[in-house]
C-alpha cells in the first residue's frame, strides 16, 4: 500500500523536493501521464510562466 496519496506508482510526498516552486495534483494514474492531455498543458504552462495554470 502506498502511504497517502499516490499516482499508482509513487506517493505525492515523494514527488516533491526541496526548493520547488510550484506542485499540483491531477487526477490521472502514472502510466497515462504522459498522454492525459490536462497534463501536458499543465508541462506547456509550467515552462512558458514559471507556474502551473490553477
Amino acid at each position: 500500500m502506498m502511504p497517502k496519496v499516490d499516482d499508482g506508482k509513487g506517493s505525492v510526498e515523494n514527488s516533491k523536493f526541496d526548493g520547488m516552486r510550484d506542485h499540483i495534483c491531477l487526477p490521472v494514474t502514472h502510466p497515462f501521464m504522459m498522454k492525459n492531455n490536462k497534463v501536458i498543458k499543465q508541462v506547456f504552462h509550467y515552462l512558458n510562466h514559471d507556474q502551473f495554470n490553477r
